[in-house]
Protein backbone atom coordinates (compact mmCIF):
# COMPACT_ATOMS: atom_id res chain seq x y z
CA UNK A 1 0.00 0.00 0.00
CA UNK A 2 3.01 2.15 -0.20
CA UNK A 3 1.40 4.64 -2.91
CA UNK A 4 -2.06 4.89 -1.08
CA UNK A 5 0.18 6.03 1.47
CA UNK A 6 2.26 8.25 -0.44
CA UNK A 7 5.32 6.12 0.73
CA UNK A 8 8.76 5.07 -1.16
CA UNK A 9 8.20 1.43 -2.46
CA UNK A 10 12.37 0.98 -0.68
CA UNK A 11 12.86 -0.73 1.72
CA UNK A 12 15.49 -2.19 3.65
CA UNK A 13 14.95 -5.46 6.11
CA UNK A 14 16.75 -6.24 9.29
CA UNK A 15 16.77 -9.39 11.70
CA UNK A 16 18.58 -10.60 14.28
CA UNK A 17 19.53 -14.27 15.38
CA UNK A 18 16.88 -16.51 14.29
CA UNK A 19 15.34 -12.89 12.76
CA UNK A 20 17.98 -12.72 10.30
CA UNK A 21 17.77 -16.34 9.23
CA UNK A 22 13.90 -15.24 8.33
CA UNK A 23 14.65 -11.82 6.52
CA UNK A 24 17.36 -14.50 4.30
CA UNK A 25 14.26 -16.71 3.75
CA UNK A 26 11.51 -14.21 3.14
CA UNK A 27 13.99 -12.47 0.30
CA UNK A 28 14.09 -16.17 -1.08
CA UNK A 29 10.65 -16.52 -1.59
CA UNK A 30 10.37 -12.80 -3.16
CA UNK A 31 13.01 -13.83 -5.27
CA UNK A 32 11.34 -17.01 -5.95
CA UNK A 33 7.78 -15.23 -6.61
CA UNK A 34 9.67 -12.58 -8.74
CA UNK A 35 8.13 -9.74 -6.29
CA UNK A 36 10.14 -6.56 -5.38
CA UNK A 37 13.39 -7.14 -3.69
CA UNK A 38 14.51 -5.12 -0.94
CA UNK A 39 17.20 -2.74 -1.58
CA UNK A 40 19.63 -4.25 1.24
CA UNK A 41 19.33 -7.10 4.42
CA UNK A 42 21.31 -6.33 7.57
CA UNK A 43 21.70 -9.48 9.12
CA UNK A 44 22.94 -9.47 13.31
CA UNK A 45 24.82 -12.67 14.07
CA UNK A 46 22.31 -14.38 12.09
CA UNK A 47 22.44 -18.18 9.71
CA UNK A 48 21.75 -18.88 6.30
CA UNK A 49 20.30 -22.54 7.00
CA UNK A 50 19.15 -25.15 9.90
CA UNK A 51 22.00 -27.70 8.52
CA UNK A 52 24.10 -27.14 11.47
CA UNK A 53 25.46 -29.05 13.39
CA UNK A 54 24.89 -26.32 16.55
CA UNK A 55 21.38 -27.10 15.20
CA UNK A 56 21.32 -30.56 15.03
CA UNK A 57 23.02 -31.58 17.76
CA UNK A 58 23.27 -30.91 21.65
CA UNK A 59 24.99 -27.40 22.16
CA UNK A 60 27.89 -27.81 24.23
CA UNK A 61 26.87 -24.13 25.63
CA UNK A 62 23.70 -24.75 26.84
CA UNK A 63 24.48 -28.05 28.21
CA UNK A 64 26.44 -25.80 30.66
CA UNK A 65 22.35 -24.56 32.11
CA UNK A 66 20.75 -26.55 34.56
CA UNK A 67 19.34 -29.54 32.69
CA UNK A 68 15.53 -29.19 31.25
CA UNK A 69 13.44 -32.30 30.56
CA UNK A 70 10.74 -32.42 28.66
CA UNK A 71 8.19 -32.79 31.34
CA UNK A 72 9.82 -29.07 32.89
CA UNK A 73 8.86 -27.48 29.25
CA UNK A 74 5.99 -28.82 27.60
CA UNK A 75 3.63 -26.92 29.47
CA UNK A 76 4.53 -23.67 27.76
CA UNK A 77 4.01 -24.86 24.25
CA UNK A 78 0.28 -23.95 23.12
CA UNK A 79 -1.88 -25.19 20.58
CA UNK A 80 -2.22 -21.90 18.42
CA UNK A 81 1.04 -19.43 17.13
CA UNK A 82 2.14 -17.30 19.36
CA UNK A 83 2.66 -14.22 18.29
CA UNK A 84 3.84 -12.08 21.72
CA UNK A 85 4.53 -13.34 24.36
CA UNK A 86 6.34 -13.44 27.84
CA UNK A 87 10.12 -14.39 26.40
CA UNK A 88 10.97 -15.61 30.34
CA UNK A 89 8.15 -18.15 29.97
CA UNK A 90 9.45 -19.32 26.79
CA UNK A 91 13.32 -19.29 27.27
CA UNK A 92 13.52 -22.46 28.78
CA UNK A 93 11.59 -24.58 25.36
CA UNK A 94 14.56 -22.80 23.29
CA UNK A 95 17.57 -24.10 26.10
CA UNK A 96 15.84 -27.95 26.24
CA UNK A 97 15.34 -28.06 22.85
CA UNK A 98 19.44 -26.91 21.96
CA UNK A 99 20.10 -28.92 24.97
CA UNK A 100 18.84 -31.78 23.17
CA UNK A 101 19.37 -31.59 19.66
CA UNK A 102 15.52 -31.53 19.06
CA UNK A 103 15.19 -28.00 18.33
CA UNK A 104 14.33 -28.93 14.54
CA UNK A 105 11.83 -31.42 15.55
CA UNK A 106 9.87 -29.24 17.77
CA UNK A 107 10.38 -26.29 14.72
CA UNK A 108 8.47 -29.12 13.10
CA UNK A 109 11.96 -29.83 10.66
CA UNK A 110 13.00 -33.20 9.39
CA UNK A 111 14.65 -34.88 6.76
CA UNK A 112 11.40 -34.55 4.28
CA UNK A 113 11.16 -30.77 4.00
CA UNK A 114 14.83 -29.57 5.29
CA UNK A 115 15.44 -28.54 2.01
CA UNK A 116 13.09 -25.52 2.10
CA UNK A 117 15.20 -24.03 4.47
CA UNK A 118 18.71 -23.74 2.08
CA UNK A 119 19.28 -21.45 0.40
CA UNK A 120 20.66 -22.24 -3.49
CA UNK A 121 20.62 -20.26 -6.97
CA UNK A 122 18.32 -17.49 -4.95
CA UNK A 123 21.45 -15.87 -3.81
CA UNK A 124 22.18 -14.60 -6.91
CA UNK A 125 19.86 -12.11 -7.16
CA UNK A 126 20.13 -11.15 -3.39
CA UNK A 127 21.04 -7.25 -2.45
CA UNK A 128 23.78 -6.20 -0.34
CA UNK A 129 24.17 -7.97 2.95
CA UNK A 130 25.27 -6.21 5.81
CA UNK A 131 26.48 -8.91 8.44
CA UNK A 132 27.71 -8.85 12.06
CA UNK A 133 28.59 -11.53 14.37
CA UNK A 134 31.03 -12.60 17.41
CA UNK A 135 33.97 -14.22 16.87
CA UNK A 136 33.20 -15.82 20.10
CA UNK A 137 29.74 -16.37 19.93
CA UNK A 138 28.93 -19.71 21.95
CA UNK A 139 25.15 -19.79 20.76
CA UNK A 140 25.27 -19.36 17.36
CA UNK A 141 28.96 -20.18 15.50
CA UNK A 142 30.70 -16.82 13.86
CA UNK A 143 31.31 -19.46 11.04
CA UNK A 144 27.72 -19.03 9.63
CA UNK A 145 28.30 -15.72 9.03
CA UNK A 146 32.32 -16.05 8.09
CA UNK A 147 30.59 -17.99 5.22
CA UNK A 148 27.63 -15.93 4.39
CA UNK A 149 30.32 -12.92 3.36
CA UNK A 150 32.58 -15.06 1.43
CA UNK A 151 29.51 -16.95 -0.38
CA UNK A 152 27.71 -13.43 -0.85
CA UNK A 153 29.86 -11.09 -3.15
CA UNK A 154 27.60 -8.25 -2.55
CA UNK A 155 28.31 -8.23 1.34
CA UNK A 156 30.19 -6.95 4.39
CA UNK A 157 31.21 -8.45 7.56
CA UNK A 158 31.33 -6.79 10.62
CA UNK A 159 33.59 -8.97 13.20
CA UNK A 160 33.30 -8.51 17.22
CA UNK A 161 35.54 -9.87 19.64
CA UNK A 162 32.86 -9.64 22.53
CA UNK A 163 32.14 -12.99 23.86
CA UNK A 164 28.15 -12.09 23.64
CA UNK A 165 25.50 -13.70 21.14
CA UNK A 166 24.03 -10.34 21.34
CA UNK A 167 27.08 -8.16 21.16
CA UNK A 168 25.33 -5.02 19.95
CA UNK A 169 22.81 -4.93 22.83
CA UNK A 170 25.16 -3.14 25.21
CA UNK A 171 26.31 0.19 24.81
CA UNK A 172 30.06 -0.04 24.25
CA UNK A 173 32.61 1.18 21.39
CA UNK A 174 32.58 -1.76 19.44
CA UNK A 175 28.71 -1.50 19.64
CA UNK A 176 28.98 1.90 18.45
CA UNK A 177 31.96 0.96 15.55
CA UNK A 178 28.92 -1.23 14.46
CA UNK A 179 26.21 1.49 14.08
CA UNK A 180 28.15 4.13 12.36
CA UNK A 181 29.50 1.03 10.30
CA UNK A 182 26.28 0.00 9.26
CA UNK A 183 25.25 3.94 8.59
CA UNK A 184 27.67 4.66 6.20
CA UNK A 185 27.05 1.25 4.45
CA UNK A 186 23.05 2.00 4.01
CA UNK A 187 24.05 5.53 3.32
CA UNK A 188 26.17 4.61 -0.09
Amino acid sequence: NCKELNLSEDYILFGRSAGGFLVLHLTKQMAMMKQKMPDKLVVFYGYESLNQSEFILPSNHYLNYPHLRWDDVMSVIEKKPVLTTNLLKRYPLYIYARQSGRWLKLLGIDETNQADYLLKKEIISFPGIFLAASHYDKDVSYQNSLSMSQKYTNSVLFTSWQNRHEFDQSESDESSQLYESLLLWLNN
